[in-house]
C-alpha cells in the first residue's frame, strides 16, 4: 500500500462529502451502496474512522433519508457499529462508533427502539469504555438508551393495561352475548313447548269431537233401528186390513211434523227480518230527531245573542247618544291619508279572514262532535231496546 494512500483516501471521502452536501438527494444512493458497507467492515483504524464519520455526516445532512431506507440497510450499519463497540480495542474507532450512534439517534429518534430491542446489552457494554477519552459521548448515549427503555417500559405498561381492559371488555361482551343467547333459547323453548301443548290439546279436542260425533251417529242409528223394529213389531201385531191405514197415518204424521218445523223456521226468519226492519226504522227516527235538535240549536245560535233581551227605553237611548257625542268631542279622530287607510283596511281584512277561517274550522269540529254524539245516542238506544237474543249476538 502506498504511503500516501490514507491521505488520498481522505481526499476522496472529503470530495464525496462535499458532493452530497451540495446535492442532498445523493445521500440515499450513497447509503444504499454495497461498497460503503464493505468499507465499513474493514479492520483498518484510519479507514474505519473515516467511513464512520462519512456515514454520520450523511445522515446529519439529510435526516429524512433514514425513513426511506430499507430496514436491512439500517440494521447492517447498526450491526457493524455495535460490533466495533463490543469487540474493537481501539478507542478512536469506539469513539467514532459512539458518536455515529448518537447522531443517528438525533437524526431519527425512532431508531432508539432498535437500539433497545435488537441490542439489549448495549447499555452495559458501554461500561468497558469508561475513562477512554470520550466519556461525554458515552453518557449521552446512556441517557438516550435509559430514556428509551423507560418510555418502552411505560408503553409496555400502558399496552398491558389496555390489553387487560380489552380482555375484560371482551369477556363482558361475551358474557352478555351468552346471557342473551340463554334468554333467547329459553324463550324459544317456552314458545316451542307452548305450541306443542297447543297442538296436542287441539289434536285431543279433535279426537274427542270425532269420537262424540261417532257416538252421536251410532246413537242416532241405534234409535232409528229401534224405531224401525218397533214399527215392524206394530205391523206384525196389526191385522192385514189396517196395515195400509197405519202406513198412511204414519206418512201423514211425518209430513205434518216436517211442515210444522218448516213453518216455524220460516216464521222465525220472517220475524227476525221484520225485527231488523223495525230496528232500522227506529234508528232512522232517532237519527232524524237528533238532526232536528241539532239544526234547532244551530238556528238558535245563528240568531245571535240579542234574542230574548229587553228593548232599551228612549231615555236610555238618548243618554247613550249624548255619551257617544261627548266621547267624540274629547277624542277627536285623527284624519288619515290614503296610504294609512289602505294599511288599516288590509289589516282589518286580514283579521276578518282569519276569524272566518277559524270559525269555519270550529264550526266543522262542532258539527262532527254533535254527529258523533247523535250516533252514540242512537247505538245506545238500539242496544237498550234490542231483544235478549239479539243483544247476546251483538255482544259476541
Amino acid at each position: 500500500m502506498p504511503e500516501d494512500f490514507p491521505e488520498l483516501f481522505g481526499r476522496v471521502l472529503d470530495s464525496v462529502s462535499h458532493l452530497y452536501t451540495v446535492y442532498p438527494e445523493m445521500v440515499s444512493r450513497v447509503a444504499q451502496s454495497p461498497m460503503l458497507c464493505k468499507m465499513l467492515i474493514t479492520d483498518d483504524k484510519h479507514t474505519g474512522c473515516k467511513i464512520i464519520s462519512l456515514i454520520a455526516q450523511c445522515f446529519r445532512i439529510n435526516r429524512s433519508v433514514l425513513t426511506s431506507l430499507p430496514e436491512p440497510v439500517i440494521t447492517s450499519f447498526l450491526d457493524e457499529l455495535i460490533y466495533k463497540l463490543s469487540s474493537h480495542t481501539d478507542s478512536e474507532v469506539a469513539a467514532a462508533s459512539c458518536r455515529a450512534l448518537i447522531k443517528l439517534a438525533e437524526s431519527h429518534p425512532p431508531i432508539l427502539l432498535i437500539y433497545t430491542s435488537r441490542y439489549k446489552g448495549l447499555r452495559f457494554m458501554l461500561n468497558r469504555w469508561d475513562g477512554k477519552g470520550f466519556q461525554n459521548d458515552l453518557e449521552t448515549l446512556r441517557d438516550l438508551l435509559s430514556t428509551t427503555i423507560a418510555q418502552s417500559n411505560q408503553n409496555k405498561g400502558v399496552n398491558n393495561a389496555a390489553a387487560k381492559i380489552q380482555a375484560a371488555w371482551r369477556s363482558y361482551k361475551q358474557r352478555c352475548q351468552l346471557d342473551r343467547a340463554n334468554k333467547a333459547i329459553g324463550s324459544l323453548q317456552r314458545s316451542f313447548r307452548t305450541k306443542s301443548d297447543h297442538k296436542q290439546r287441539k289434536r285431543e279436542d279433535d279426537e274427542a269431537m270425532r269420537e262424540l260425533e261417532h257416538q252421536l251417529l251410532m246413537a242416532r242409528r241405534r234409535k232409528l233401528r229401534e224405531f224401525h223394529e218397533q214399527q215392524l213389531s206394530v205391523l206384525e201385531s196389526l191385522p192385514a186390513r189396517r196395515v195400509d191405514r197405519y202406513i198412511t197415518n204414519s206418512e201423514n204424521n211425518a209430513a205434518t211434523a216436517i211442515q210444522r218445523i218448516w213453518r216455524g223456521s220460516r216464521a222465525r226468519r220472517e220475524f227476525y227480518g221484520e225485527e231488523i226492519t223495525r230496528r232500522q226504522q227506529r234508528a232512522a227516527r232517532i237519527i232524524q230527531r237528533g238532526v232536528r235538535r241539532w239544526l234547532a240549536r244551530l238556528q238558535t245560535r245563528r240568531e245571535g245573542a240579542w234574542r230574548g233581551q229587553k228593548p232599551i227605553s228612549d231615555e236610555s237611548r238618548n243618554n247613550i247618544i249624548e255619551l257617544i257625542q261627548q266621547q267624540r268631542k274629547i277624542f277627536v279622530p285623527r284624519e288619515l291619508d290614503l296610504q294609512e287607510l289602505e294599511i288599516l283596511h288590509n289589516k282589518a281584512y286580514g283579521n276578518l279572514k282569519q276569524h272566518l277561517a277559524l270559525s269555519g274550522t270550529n264550526r266543522k269540529t262542532q258539527v262532527r262532535r254533535e254527529a258523533l254524539l247523535a250516533a252514540l245516542e242512537t247505538d245506545s238506544h238500539l242496544l237498550l231496546t234490542a231483544p235478549h237474543g239479539v243483544k247476546r249476538q251483538i255482544m259476541i
